[in-house]
């Protein structure tokens, strides 16, 4: 998967999390030390709120349970936004 954060890409193979603290460490106020969880079953890419304060938002919407990613979707940690440019 390849995430566009900031103007610049970030690639991953295998499961991430991101929040201050996380794998993809984002450097936002609003966004908890482990705020989402990215996970890869067979080949497809799910996305996971880990109970942040805040929330996480796919395509504007507030993730409540484990959603499918696909390419162009954005994600929202806090105020910063990720977009999904392949998977």
């Amino acid at each position: 998967m390849i995430l566009e954060l900031g103007g610049q890409g970030h690639t991953f193979g295998a499961d991430f999390t991101v929040g201050r603290e996380g794998s993809l460490a984002i450097d936002d106020d609003f966004a908890s030390g482990q705020h989402a969880r990215f996970q890869t079953v067979r080949g497809l890419w799910y996305l996971e709120d880990l109970g942040s304060t805040n929330g996480t938002l796919l395509n504007g919407r507030h993730v409540l349970s484990v959603q499918l990613l696909k390419k162009r979707d954005k994600i929202q940690t806090g105020n910063t936004v990720m977009t999904v440019v392949s998977i």
